[in-house]
């Protein structure tokens, strides 16, 4: 590898975490909005919380922790609060009374039904006029820094 082309992929490494970095930060910004049409007092991860309920249906708090990324203490404080904006209604398990059922309220159902629009997703909005070749490519792209992610506290690559 010459010195040219270490120097032409740092840049290129630079360029890729940008924007990697941008992507992530319009995401969470996108999520805001979201949450702040749904209700005033939304914060982004009941939003979260709320909207894969109601991909997913009912969930109890244990699968809803694992839906959103987050520990059990973290979502036993997000739901008191989302119970609190009438957003979300918690229930006894029926065969396990220790654990709770989490299920959106129709007023949750009401707010958050806009947000879907016509079934189509913010990526797919994003990927209008996108060919499908371009979409394959970035979704294989994606697959493969997905999967390097693992290793990368087992190959040395934290060494700096």
């Amino acid at each position: 590898m010459t010195a040219q082309t270490l120097t032409d992929r740092d840049a290129a490494m630079v360029r890729l975490e940008r924007a990697m970095a941008d992507m992530q930060a319009a995401y969470r910004d996108v999520l805001r909005e979201a949450a702040v049409r749904v209700h005033p007092e939304l914060q982004t991860l009941g939003f979260k919380l709320l909207a894969s309920i109601s991909r997913r249906g009912p969930l109890c708090a244990g699968d809803a922790a694992d839906a959103i990324h987050t520990d059990r203490a973290v979502v036993s404080r997000l739901t008191k609060e989302l119970e609190k904006l009438g957003l979300l209604s918690i229930t006894p398990h029926p065969e396990d009374r220790r654990s709770r059922v989490l299920t959106l309220t129709p007023e949750a159902e009401e707010r958050l039904a806009p947000l879907r629009g016509n079934g189509r997703s913010l990526l797919a909005h994003s990927l209008d006029g996108w060919s499908i070749e371009d979409v394959a490519t970035y979704a294989e792209l994606s697959e493969r820094i997905v999967s390097s992610y693992g290793t990368f506290f087992h190959d040395g690559s934290d060494q700096g």
